[in-house]
């Protein structure tokens, strides 16, 4: 019986061919708290786990390949000086590696015990923001606390949307501010700029959850800046920023402590 407590998962031969399944066994205690035996539940998890072989599968080659192909567009494009050509390889490639920082991130699971304090965190991305982009004006006044939260994760997420709001801005100089403040049950951060604002259709897909072909973002900020606050218990949204653009809204659980 231990051994299918420590497997995430099983085989077995069914009516409907082999099949795979997902173990769990309670105890069963008498009155004296005596164990008296187990009971087993299987679910069947056949379809999840091809789904998830097939996504594994497809990124790698996918990225694999999508690298070594570029490298050689790239490669090709800078003999002829091409530089349309030169411009959306690296785009491409930056893609790519933009797609690689998510999954190890999102494979992040031991974060027990992780803090942050969030005024250090905004700060750091406020100087790279910066150092980066010398036309970027950002400023942040966030509260003084600490989030139960992992670091890294956190930190991506803000960093995603600052950058996200100083690139996709067209102006001689990028205005981003960056508040917060305490309410009962959460932290609230909003990132507002200056700028065009974020696409309805952008927005649209981020809330809903999905792409299709006549719904998709552009890029994958938005996206992992999304997966990694609701990974730490949080919510994103969109309004109206009063400096003109767009102000994305942060939800993070409150620090019991807080």
């Amino acid at each position: 019986m231990s051994e299918l407590v420590d497997r995430e998962t099983v085989e077995f031969q069914t009516e409907r061919g082999q099949r795979q399944f997902d173990p769990r066994v309670t105890e069963l205690r008498n009155d004296h708290d005596e164990r008296i035996g187990y009971t087993l539940a299987l679910f069947d998890v056949t379809d999840r786990e091809i789904r998830r072989q097939r996504l594994q599968v497809l990124n790698r080659i996918l990225r694999h390949n999508l690298r070594s192909r570029l490298d050689v567009i790239r490669a090709h494009a800078e003999q002829t000086s091409n530089a349309p050509i030169i411009e959306n390889a690296d785009r491409l490639s930056q893609l790519s590696t933009e797609a690689r920082r998510i999954e190890t991130l999102m494979k992040r699971t031991d974060t027990t015990g992780s803090t942050v304090h969030l005024p250090t965190v905004v700060n750091e991305v406020v100087t790279a923001i910066a150092t980066n982009n010398p036309s970027a004006d950002a400023h942040a006044e966030v509260p003084d606390v600490t989030l139960d939260a992992d670091r890294e994760l956190c930190q991506y997420a803000i960093e995603q949307l600052v950058e996200n709001a100083v690139v996709h801005n067209n102006g001689p100089t990028a205005h981003v501010e960056i508040s917060g403040s305490v309410a009962p049950a959460s932290v609230e951060l909003v990132i507002a700029d200056d700028g065009p604002g974020i696409p309805d259709v952008e927005q649209d897909v981020i809330t809903a959850g999905t792409e299709h072909d006549l719904a998709h973002g552009s890029s994958l900020g938005l996206w992992g800046a999304n997966w990694a606050i609701q990974t730490l218990g949080g919510d994103l949204s969109f309004e109206q920023s009063q400096l003109g653009g767009a102000a994305v809204c942060v939800s993070f659980p409150k620090t019991e402590s807080e």
